[in-house]
């Protein structure tokens, strides 16, 4: 039933004979709309030169903290690898790595014929000032004189290899007794005060043992 009917329906629509004429008009008809037609821009285009400039100074960032890692006291990247350094030891709470690292820039600065032992040395001093008080607060203290002591015998290993680099490395050497004296002497501070509280206890149990 269903092909009969699409048979009849077939037929009638091949019989359908279309002149010229409406051909002609349905062209013009469709061209006319055609023209009056706006193209619609992409609405996330004006984004990409954004997304491009973006790209580009996360890439011309990245290069330049690569590039500070080879620098030296006293070139221009200098500053951004000290930069760096500090924000990697406040994530990660390791102030002493970076006592190591001014420590080497200050080895290095010393045995290079090129001037950089003034800047070097006082980047070090600020490196251990600041990982004194971060010690300091996280109760580190011990922790923070061996890594001094550690940091003085080598300064003074490189001294003996190397006379020529005496006078650089030896306010180095005096910078870190400066602040060891000062985490021992935070430390002597301590024990009186335990000392004092223990006597108190102890007293106060012998008033109450006569009490009785």
């Amino acid at each position: 039933m269903n092909e009969q009917i699409l048979a009849k329906i077939k037929k009638e629509y091949l019989s359908i004979v279309t002149s010229e004429n409406q051909v002609i008009s349905s062209w013009n008809e469709l061209q006319s709309k055609l023209s009056q037609e706006r193209i619609q821009p992409i609405s996330h285009f004006p984004q990409r030169p954004a997304l491009a400039f973006v790209s580009l100074l996360i890439l011309i960032i990245a290069f330049i903290l690569i590039g500070s890692r080879f620098s030296k006291p006293g070139d221009a990247l200098y500053p951004v690898k000290i930069a760096s350094d500090k924000i990697v030891a406040g994530v990660t709470g390791n102030y002493e790595a970076n006592i190591e690292k001014r420590a080497q820039d200050v080895i290095d600065s010393a045995t290079d014929p090129d001037d950089g032992i003034d800047e070097a040395t006082r980047q070090y001093q600020e490196s251990l000032e600041e990982a004194k008080k971060k010690a300091q607060e996280m109760g580190k203290d011990q922790e923070f004189k061996t890594t001094l002591d550690q940091q003085e015998e080598r300064f003074r290993q490189v001294q003996e290899e190397n006379p020529s680099s005496q006078r650089g490395l030896e306010e180095a050497i005096e910078h870190t007794q400066k602040v060891k004296g000062d985490v021992q002497g935070q430390k002597d501070e301590n024990p009186p005060n335990n000392n004092q509280n223990q006597n108190q206890n102890n007293n106060q149990g012998q008033q109450k043992g006569k009490n009785k």
